[in-house]
């Protein structure tokens, strides 16, 4: 084969290659369109409302005002990258409860009206209470990862009392983890990796029994 011949090949490879990913792609995107895929929602999630920490022992946090819809629910992030509304400075004798956790605390897949901490707050104030209750839940964190957000971004919220809302994974240990700029804008390749660590992984011989004994 003269070198023409064997450029013509490899050519014809790549196009062939680049079109049948790109197909995948496509195909994944409309079937995933539905919301209801979730481990899809997740990197959407981490996608859309998260970004890289500078403080190393977060690994993430949430993007300050921003917004998302996520299995068929709107989550909405403000300013201090807490789920709901504006956060202003605490009103002098009012109760501020702040609520620390992972995406059990955040309402994976709840409607804001319907979270843990908007319930609460609606229960204190069918009692006659002033109390705000603030949702500091985030996605793949861990109570390492609660105390030191709050020491280092939420103390200043001045709040009257704080709940760590403890998960089992609690206490497993984070790995920060780096950005990839492939596995963050394709759906084919996180589909592809969540799959191989999945069912090739270490954890794919282990039941979930297994794991959380071993943590």
């Amino acid at each position: 084969m003269n070198l023409k011949s064997a450029l013509a090949s490899l050519a014809i490879l790549l196009v062939s290659t680049a079109v049948a990913l790109g197909a995948g792609e496509a195909i994944l995107r409309a079937k995933n369109a539905s919301m209801k895929n979730y481990d899809i929602e997740m990197w959407r999630y981490a996608k859309e409302l998260k970004h890289r920490s500078d403080i190393a022992v977060l690994g993430h946090e949430h993007v300050p005002s921003s917004r998302a819809l996520l299995q068929s629910v709107d989550i909405r992030i403000n300013e201090r990258g807490l789920r709901g509304g504006p956060v202003g400075p605490r009103k002098p004798g009012v109760r501020r409860i702040l609520v620390l956790g992972s995406s059990v605390t955040l309402g994976w897949g709840v409607p804001e009206e319907e979270t843990m901490t908007v319930r609460l707050q609606k229960m204190f104030a069918a009692d006659g209470q002033e109390v705000e209750v603030l949702n500091a839940g985030i996605g793949n964190y861990n109570a390492v990862r609660y105390v030191e957000r709050f020491k280092q971004r939420l103390a200043d919220l001045d709040p009257t009392d704080i709940v760590v809302h403890y998960f089992l994974r609690d206490a497993e240990v984070l790995d920060a983890g780096r950005d990839n700029w492939l596995l963050r804008n394709s759906e084919l390749a996180a589909t592809t990796w969540i799959a191989f660590s999945r069912y090739l992984g270490k954890s794919a011989e282990k039941t979930l029994e297994e794991h959380y004994r071993d943590v």
